[in-house]
């Protein structure tokens, strides 16, 4: 997973005040201690060396990996890269069905969402939005396509992530089609489930929560609030569709894994301040 930076020695989650953007049990971080694949990079003239883009057309999407010399081994080849995002949750559509509409017309359009903003400390906020929108701007051009869609508003980081996944074709080799992730006791009506053959829910956003302690227990995604701060393991992936003058799609920033490190109430009770930066929901 790769980290945001400031500056070339310092990390974005130094920036948040009393230090709340650490996971405890992961201990303090330092860019010299972290690997170049740790590292984003602030420079988008850095950017084609340290990322590359592989379309998986039979799925219809094209994912963000490292560079081979970025990630070294054979083992390490085409590795997804995955970036560490924190912020303060300003809006959110994570129902496992997203905002389907229950027909068949748009099961490819469904999303789950949520968006981030800084709470009042942009020094550590805006350099991740900053380095998002350089990573969109290389990696459309080495797509050599101009994007659309959902961007969030300026101050804010929009993570969406697809709720179908088109089952490939049974004729194609070395092709995995996963089995559906939802079972009749939440989806009673089967309504999720009706289109399985096609389209299906293959993964689920994992949730968790960090304790005072350090101690890290699952959370369901319902029981994040507005206002809660949290820190996301997020994806990097552009959907392709297919139109009359050919494909077009955008960076897609796809969270995986939301770990809620203070609640929105923790934070109206307490004064978190360091720097001038206050938080706040």
């Amino acid at each position: 997973m790769a980290f945001f930076k400031t500056d070339e020695r310092t990390l974005a989650i130094d920036q948040w005040p009393n230090r709340i953007g650490y996971v405890i049990q992961e201990g303090e971080k330092a860019v010299a201690d972290l690997t170049p694949s740790e590292l984003v990079p602030c420079d988008i003239r850095s950017l084609p060396s340290w990322l590359c883009v592989e379309r998986q057309t039979e799925l219809g999407r094209a994912v963000v990996i490292f560079r081979s010399d970025i990630k070294s081994g054979e083992q390490d080849a085409g590795v997804q890269i995955a970036v560490r995002l924190q912020g303060v949750i300003s809006d959110m559509n994570l129902a496992l069905g997203g905002n389907w509409d229950g027909t068949l017309t748009n099961i490819h359009k469904a999303r789950q969402h949520i968006t981030l903003v800084s709470g009042g400390c942009a020094a550590a906020f805006a350099p991740q939005e900053k380095a998002l929108m350089n990573i969109r701007q290389v990696v459309l051009t080495m797509l050599g396509k101009s994007g659309f869609g959902e961007h969030g508003r300026q101050g804010s980081i929009l993570l969406r992530k697809r709720v179908f996944t088109k089952v490939p074709d049974t004729s194609l080799e070395d092709v995995e089609i996963k089995p559906t992730v939802v079972d009749a006791a939440e989806d009673p009506s089967g309504q999720l489930r009706q289109y399985d053959a096609t389209w299906r829910i293959v993964d689920r956003i994992i949730c968790g929560r960090q304790d005072a302690d350090g101690t890290l227990r699952p959370l369901h995604v319902s029981l994040l609030n507005r206002g809660d701060f949290v820190d996301i393991l997020a994806t990097l992936t552009v959907p392709l569709t297919r139109g009359s003058v050919g494909t077009s799609g955008d960076l897609m920033v796809e969270p995986k894994r939301i770990l809620r490190l203070r609640t929105s109430v923790q934070i109206a009770a307490s004064s978190i301040s360091h720097s001038g930066c206050c938080l706040s929901n």
